[in-house]
């Protein structure tokens, strides 16, 4: 059955997309509130994304922003080109809905309640460094990390200046160069110490 057009009542919706219903979530007389997801329609020519965000996360991120969808198509990443068309006004559980349209060429897996992952581009920092987040610190702080010297295997507690959050990675401002190696790990019933000794385990 491929429907275009739904009537309840005086109330017209109508899809964005010719396909197929899939999924009808309101009955006749039912009062909603705005954001409510009334049907799902599905297509295989007219695809869209949905990311769940963090709530902090989405209030940095506006319409028609750049995005990234990776669907794991075998034989290549499968990451298609996308643009931010929707945020939904609701918060479900601290996340928020964001909806993608996949501007970019399709890979061959694509295909209606995909799992996918995602990103958005909110804001592009040229030739930063950049670490995976440490345990315990946040963006725009400082903290304390052990760096370590290969060389004699000593790492020493090191003030580390941190700024920009992005997934897991977290930006470097100060305190750290390229090729330096910084312990992550939490460590903090050792920062009573300025210096530790890192040795390696025999196999």
């Amino acid at each position: 059955m491929k429907l275009n057009n739904y009537f309840w009542g005086s109330l017209r919706v109508t899809a964005g997309i010719d396909g197929m219903l899939q999924e009808l979530n309101v009955e006749l007389g039912q009062n909603l509130t705005p954001g409510t997801r009334l049907a799902i329609v599905g297509s295989d020519t007219a695809l869209k994304a949905e990311l769940s965000v963090q709530q902090s996360d989405a209030e940095k991120i506006a319409l028609n922003m750049p995005a990234r969808v990776n669907t794991f198509s075998t034989g290549n990443r499968g990451e298609v080109i996308a643009t931010v068309t929707r945020i939904d006004p609701i918060v479900s559980d601290g996340r928020v809905m964001i909806e993608l349209d996949l501007t970019g060429s399709l890979p061959a897996n694509a295909r209606p309640d995909l799992s996918i992952e995602g990103y958005v581009i909110s804001h592009v920092i040229p030739n930063a460094l950049t670490v995976n987040l440490p345990t315990k610190v946040q963006a725009d702080t400082d903290a304390t990390l052990f760096k370590l010297n290969p060389t004699t295997h000593l790492a020493h507690l090191t003030q580390i200046e941190f700024g920009t959050l992005s997934d897991n990675k977290i930006q470097l401002l100060s305190g750290a160069k390229v090729g330096e190696q910084l312990i992550i790990s939490d460590l903090s019933k050792w920062q009573h110490l300025a210096t530790i000794k890192i040795e390696q385990e025999s196999l």
